[in-house]
């Protein structure tokens, strides 16, 4: 169901915006469709356990079909929230506009190393060519001028109604069968983006019982972007990503069966959150400061309440659907709060990124989940916490990409080498170990289990276009799970 409303919501997409050309070649005919096509084969490793929202994903692909990325003054961090961009692709882009200048038209891009036909039709939707202007030292006086007379206002709203009775509805929800959310966006560029969300799923009350303020669920989100020395300011609702997820990651991940290249797993920080999935979002306040040009420190707080069942006084278990159709699922509702605190610092220097990540959180009542079969190993407590680093290394057509991190209990690691064997093939290699005793809450990488525990395989993956529109792609993977989990009720070797 999840994938037919992704498809619905690209059906959408295409029908309601218009591409702005920055240049007359940048033509978005049917592009877009085949890009989020593949996006969606797999929203996630295993999307029958955990089903990835994908509303902000979407919401940023068309803020930049609006506002294309001028290739000529593109940084590496807006090259990279390209997922089919590979590190050498990005690094040879880059290298282009440095040695030969400021591109002229969009079909340049035939001439950089390593960039294939496939992968310039999904770039073009999403960039443009133009002159690069003069550039003042930024202002915050200015930009807040041209915020109230250029920004752009928003409002969505969406409503499902069944022409049926569905059976819950007779006796077990509270509420009527009508789905309900309201967007309100404002937008300035890409530095500043302020808005409100409210939603009331299906079988939800409105106005009445424990939503009597109308809505399920609000949210709130400011986001600063490229103010100076200030490189992010998030208040209200955000997400964060830092390394390769061992540690914190609240954004999608592509699975298995997508071509190979797209497995460069890139830390992209602070991001609002801007869609009404309920449970994979931080509230509070973060903030990325570029002490030097090579240099960040991000630093976050986030209190928020949470669902979940308590009994006698300790929290046994944490409800993560964010539905509050009946009366047993509404008594979940806000019975503990989460906080936490955290930081990354990030070097970046040509070839080379290294980053440290470390995230401590502390629910108000004990965790004590039942430890038995396949949880038998996770963490119990108040006060948990997790520490990694990350690296990233480029060098010719090698590429390399790697996180360790260290919880309460237990250690994951991942690494990842990719070849460019020549233009349009590519070869990945993705070692990954995860403890069976590792236990980090908000963790999201590569796996074939539901968390980032109790595994450990190898991948190897090959694609190649040898063709045009032809595609070709390969791969193995070889995984066991030391203890029982819930794909397998006791360890196992497979691949």
């Amino acid at each position: 169901m999840k994938r037919n409303q992704l498809f619905w919501l690209i059906s959408i997409i295409n029908s309601l915006f218009i591409i702005p050309a920055c240049s007359a070649q940048n033509q978005p005919d049917s592009l877009l469709d085949d890009v989020l096509e593949d996006l969606s084969v797999n929203n996630d490793i295993n999307n029958s356990v955990n089903e990835q929202n994908w509303e902000n994903e979407l919401e940023e692909l068309s803020v930049r079909l609006q506002e294309p990325i001028n290739l000529n003054v593109a940084t590496r961090e807006q090259l990279e929230q390209f997922p089919f961009l590979t590190d050498l692709q990005i690094e040879y882009l880059l290298a282009y506009v440095y040695v030969h200048g400021s591109m002229k038209t969009l079909y340049e891009l035939q001439l950089v190393e390593d960039m294939d036909k496939r992968t310039i039709q999904y770039l073009l939707p999403f960039v443009c060519v133009e002159e690069i202007n003069n550039r003042s030292s930024f202002q915050w006086k200015s930009m807040l001028k041209n915020a109230v007379k250029y920004g752009k206002h928003e409002v969505l709203t969406r409503m499902d109604i069944p022409f049926y009775k569905r059976k819950g509805y007779e006796h077990t929800y509270l509420g009527p069968s009508v789905y309900n959310s309201v967007k309100y966006g404002f937008r300035y560029s890409n530095r500043l983006y302020v808005g409100v969300v409210a939603e009331k799923d299906a079988g939800e009350p409105f106005g009445a019982l424990h939503n009597r303020y109308g809505y399920d669920y609000y949210s709130f989100y400011l986001l600063l972007q490229n103010c100076g020395r200030l490189k992010t300011l998030s208040v209200g609702n955000y997400r964060l990503n830092f390394g390769q997820g061992l540690v914190v990651s609240t954004d999608y991940l592509m699975g298995k069966t997508i071509y190979a290249s797209s497995f460069t797993s890139r830390g992209k920080g602070i991001k609002k959150h801007s869609s009404t999935d309920e449970v994979n979002y931080f509230r509070g306040v973060a903030a990325t400061v570029s002490l030097t040009e090579k240099l960040n420190i991000s630093s976050f707080y986030s209190h928020r309440s949470m669902d979940g069942v308590l009994t006698d006084g300790k929290i046994t278990s944490i409800y993560k659907a964010g539905l509050h159709r009946s009366q047993k699922e509404a008594d979940k509702k806000d019975l503990f709060t989460l906080q936490l605190t955290g930081g990354n610092i990030s070097y970046q220097q040509s070839h080379i990124h290294l980053g440290i990540t470390g995230i401590y959180y502390v629910f108000n009542h004990p965790y004590e989940p039942e430890l038995t079969g396949y949880s038998k190993y996770n963490l119990h407590g108040n006060q948990f916490y997790n520490l990694g680093i990350d690296y990233a290394y480029q060098w010719h057509r090698f590429s390399f990409q790697g996180e360790m991190a260290k919880g309460k209990k237990g250690w994951a690691s991942l690494n990842r080498f990719q070849y460019s064997l020549m233009e349009g093939t590519h070869l990945v290699l993705i070692q990954r170990f995860y403890s069976f005793d590792y236990w980090a809450m908000f963790a999201h990488s590569f796996r074939e289990g539901s968390t980032v525990q109790n595994e450990q395989g190898y991948y190897l993956g090959v694609e190649t276009s040898p063709f045009r529109y032809w595609n070709f792609l390969a791969s193995c993977d070889l995984f066991s799970f030391p203890w029982k989990s819930i794909e397998s009720v006791k360890p196992v070797l497979m691949g």
